[in-house]
């Protein structure tokens, strides 16, 4: 995959990416990636993102790869008769996505915490 335009915004050294020139929004689209120190905490609207340590693997991988790998078409995230797990174990995540990833498991871990202190206290202990 070949890198993406690159072009820096004098104010607050913000990096625009643009889109491929053979996509249909290539002239009038483009993707602002502002410094850390704007960054913003996403709220996901809708379903619960798939959990690490349980449920369907394969969902999960595949969307991992969806939100964190640069894709155009389906087979940039997975070759054709791949398993989605094997994709996601191939693929050489950033360090800032691999904390992204980590910290998205954290919600369960809370839940799981909360769980195990309820299912306590019914014990008596």
């Amino acid at each position: 995959m070949e890198e993406p335009d690159i072009s820096r915004t004098k104010s607050e050294g913000s990096v625009v990416l643009t889109f491929d020139e053979s996509h249909p929004l290539a002239e009038t689209h483009a993707t602002l990636c502002r410094p850390v120190s704007s960054l913003k905490i996403l709220n996901f609207i809708g379903p619960t993102l798939p959990r690490q340590d349980q449920g369907d693997r394969e969902y999960y991988c595949a969307t991992m790869l969806t939100l964190f790998r640069p894709w155009k078409t389906g087979f940039d995230l997975k070759l054709d008769g791949q398993l989605w797990d094997e994709s996601f174990q191939k693929y050489e995540f950033s360090k800032r996505n691999l904390r992204i990833i980590k910290n998205m498991n954290i919600r369960y871990e809370c839940l799981d915490a909360r769980d195990d202190f309820h299912a306590q206290m019914k014990k008596g202990g």
